[in-house]
């Protein structure tokens, strides 16, 4: 199997350590700055969310020609497969405030992460039809979950920390996008494209 990356190593993977390293700045700063250890967990809970908000949604794209040779899809049906979750990020957000009202932001946060694994396992368990359902599953999830963490965020920091924090979420966003784009393809290659792709969902 012939995996080729587009974008180069070398400049991913500075983007990746840069990112790393403004998450590393911002959880001191913030850290230090609120001057309570009982934020730490929280704030360290919040980089874990991030981490898990981009990276399912790239991790595709690395590998693209792989999946249209074993799973026989065309060029536009695997275009899919990063497409959709953007447009779910428009149409499914609306679902945050159902959430938010039946269970809280912690329940529904947990409910956003459960389908998040779940949608990483159906998309690499099966044809092209479950990759595109797995693949629906992760983009609502995802774009709930967008509307969920700032809210949580402003509930538990105090208000003059909420940049702070919000700064640490975005870069941690950034590096689990720039993790699964350098990794996947690596992945695939030496165990197979299946356990590349379900592999994320252990973040």
């Amino acid at each position: 199997m012939s995996l080729k990356f587009q974008g180069g190593y070398e400049t991913w993977g500075k983007a990746a350590m840069d990112s790393f390293f403004t998450v590393i700045s911002y959880m001191s700063t913030a850290g230090f700055a609120i001057c309570d250890n009982s934020m730490w967990p929280w704030l360290a809970g919040i980089v874990l969310i991030a981490l898990n908000f981009r990276g399912p949604i790239v991790a595709p794209s690395p590998i693209l020609d792989v999946l249209q040779s074993e799973l026989g899809m065309s060029v536009q049906t695997s275009g899919l497969l990063t497409a959709l979750p953007i447009a779910c990020f428009g149409v499914i957000s609306f679902l945050a405030l159902p959430l938010l009202r039946r269970g809280g932001p912690d329940q529904a946060i947990a409910f956003c992460l459960a389908g998040i694994l779940a949608g990483t396992l159906l998309r690499s368990a099966g044809g092209t039809g479950l990759a595109l359902a797995g693949t629906v599953v992760i983009g609502a999830s995802i774009a709930v979950g967008n509307v969920l963490v700032p809210v949580i965020i402003r509930r538990d920091f105090p208000p003059a920390r909420v940049p702070l924090v919000t700064g640490t979420y975005t870069a941690a966003m950034n590096i689990g996008s720039m993790t699964t784009l350098i990794l996947t393809a690596p992945l695939a290659a030496a165990f197979g494209w299946r356990l590349a792709m379900a592999v994320w969902c252990t973040l």
